[in-house]
């Protein structure tokens, strides 16, 4: 079985980032939206993760993402079952941690692999990363630094 990891980090290297302005990352820390939005976003953020040793979420977010967007119905379950072998499982190498409903939809969706399948258990990864991961990276010196590299030598606006 192809693992996913790889298909997911492979495809980072086709995709160009869009120009990283202050201004765009000032509106990282308006929304979490405007950070999944931005794929210099995600980049970042997945790389303050791995710092926390934190990114299981944030991969399995990201993974489903990718699984809605195909439409070959092989391509769809080989997916749909990769991913619940990587994040879903209980011998899961990167498990992360749902409610038991969803643990029973993640199940339901290998008998039935559909490219919405795991959109449930998605919605509940997200709401546990904008109430957790989310603040601590803006709030973290990653994020500041970042920020800070667009301000001219000797100010310092970066208030957050």
């Amino acid at each position: 079985m192809v693992s996913f990891l790889c298909f997911c980090r492979s495809s980072a290297a086709v995709t160009p980032f869009e120009p990283l302005t202050a201004e765009a990352v000032r509106e990282w820390a308006v929304n979490f939206d405007n950070l999944l939005n931005s794929k210099r976003g995600q980049k970042e953020f997945l790389s303050y993760l791995k710092k926390e040793h934190s990114e299981c979420n944030f991969l399995f977010w990201q993974s489903v993402e990718k699984l809605k967007a195909e439409s070959n119905q092989g391509t769809v379950k080989e997916m749909v079952h990769t991913i619940y072998h990587d994040f879903l499982a209980a011998e899961a190498v990167m498990q992360i941690n749902i409610n038991a409903t969803n643990q029973g939809i993640a199940r339901e969706a290998l008998g039935n692999p559909t490219p919405h399948a795991f959109d449930p258990v998605q919605q509940e990864i997200y709401g546990l990363m904008k109430r957790d991961s989310y603040g601590r990276y803006i709030r973290s010196d990653s994020y500041k630094e970042l920020l800070a590299s667009f301000e001219p030598e000797g100010t310092n606006s970066v208030t957050n």
